[in-house]
């Protein structure tokens, strides 16, 4: 079905992205065939484990497209239900897609950067923290830098003075660590879907 619907947004004209995709083992032709031509289909593809990355990769000449990514929050259990009725700290946390920004030329990406980082600081200056969240891993396959790199351009924007309330917080790929990144968040300004 996903064949289907990447190949009619091909005619379209469309660029697909798909994040946190993952694969079942593959072991018929058929399904080889299918992966191959997604991956083809796909202008990038967030892989959501190291195994279906692997598989993809061998599968595929397009390995360039592949990526591995974090983003597990989606399925994460959020605990005990009256959880919301829990007061959040002030902390707003931030992500970024790191592709964005390698496309952007030098000047254009300094702008972006400077303007974000002028709207975090009005927020620290009024008592919040900022988290910033890199969810987007370095991988060899598609030579991305991953989200780190461009947090931490964001971080040297912010002034010096205020730079101790924003910090970078690291994220594994478990419910746990994704909870603890998370805890006491009372917004979350991104650039993904979960």
């Amino acid at each position: 079905l996903l064949v289907c619907l990447c190949a009619i947004a091909r005619i379209r004209g469309r660029r697909i992205i798909g994040i946190g995709l993952g694969t079942k083992k593959i072991t018929t032709t058929a399904g080889t065939i299918l992966v191959r031509a997604l991956v083809g289909l796909f202008d990038r593809m967030y892989m959501r484990d190291q195994r279906s990355l692997d598989q993809c990769a061998a599968l595929s000449a397009n390995s360039g497209k592949l990526a591995l990514s974090a983003d597990l929050a989606y399925a994460l259990k959020w605990g005990p239900a009256d959880i919301s009725r829990q007061k959040p700290d002030k902390i707003i946390a931030v992500t970024l897609v790191d592709y964005i920004f390698e496309e952007m030329d030098a000047a254009r990406r300094q702008s972006v950067l400077r303007h974000l980082a002028g709207a975090l600081a009005a927020f620290i200056r009024q008592g919040y923290k900022i988290r910033l969240l890199p969810l987007q891993r370095q991988n060899e396959y598609s030579g991305s830098h991953g989200d780190e790199k461009i947090l931490k351009e964001l971080q040297m924007q912010i002034p010096a003075e205020l730079q101790a309330q924003c910090h970078l917080t690291a994220i594994e790929a478990t419910a746990q660590s994704i909870e603890d990144a998370y805890a006491g968040v009372c917004l979350t300004v991104g650039m993904r879907f979960h």
